[in-house]
């Protein structure tokens, strides 16, 4: 599962905009190709959510850091598949 190695490489940079829009792709990629859709596509979606709320304005690294801490463990679980 080459998308799922992609993955938890971008997640070692960190969950900013441009790298969640990173995993978004290749997430999506993964889904349109039917590698592991399921696990894919729930990825992508919170990649994608968390990307759209972020694009409206500055972030408090603070903020950023506590998103970040509660969702890479389920993110990580998810790519366990």
């Amino acid at each position: 599962m080459q998308w799922a190695t992609n993955i938890k490489k971008l997640l070692k940079d960190g969950l900013y905009v441009h790298n969640l829009r990173r995993i978004e792709d290749v997430a999506w990629e993964a889904v349109k190709n039917g590698q592991s859709p399921c696990p894919a596509y729930v990825i992508f979606q919170i990649s994608r959510g968390i990307a759209d709320c972020w694009d409206d304005g500055p972030l408090l690294v603070t903020e950023a850091k506590r998103v970040e801490d509660a969702l890479r463990p389920s993110i990580e679980a998810v790519l366990v598949v």
